[in-house]
């Protein structure tokens, strides 16, 4: 796991954010995060997925899920943003 901050427009520390790295199972779809996130990035090997295309998340939430299953052995990278 791997803390940062993000900077708001005033120039001030606001939050963190928090990366994780998931290995999936056959056809695992949905994945917790470890904070309550507004915002998430989310790739599949490396690979970005879009939000509502490729996974969807609901702001306030600490769940992703995947909008097709992934393969065993897929690793997911989540951020999240508080």
């Amino acid at each position: 796991m791997i803390l940062g901050i993000v900077a708001s427009e005033s120039g001030r520390a606001t939050a963190a954010s928090v990366l994780q790295n998931f290995v999936a199972t056959q056809g695992q779809t949905a994945f917790v995060v470890s904070i309550i996130a507004n915002n998430v990035d989310v790739s599949i090997n490396n690979a970005p997925l879009t939000l509502n295309i490729g996974y969807t998340h609901v702001s306030g939430t600490n769940t992703v899920t995947l909008t097709n299953a992934a393969n065993v052995n897929d690793t997911i990278t989540i951020r999240s943003f508080k």
